[in-house]
């Protein structure tokens, strides 16, 4: 894992780990963000490692 955490990706994670399927628009409120925000928060946690897609 790359990059340093801040509070806001922090509480990104915790959500994500309490309901991973949970929606970005539910995400933006929660963490008060514009949902084009939390996508490229997103986007930057999986780029480097914190974040981990898989398909079955």
């Amino acid at each position: 894992m790359t990059g340093e955490l801040d509070d806001t990706g922090r509480m990104l994670l915790a959500l994500l780990g309490e309901n991973g399927r949970r929606s970005v628009a539910s995400l933006a409120r929660a963490l008060n963000l514009s949902r084009t925000a939390v996508q490229d928060r997103m986007g930057r946690l999986e780029r480097d490692g914190w974040i981990e897609y898989i398909w079955s």
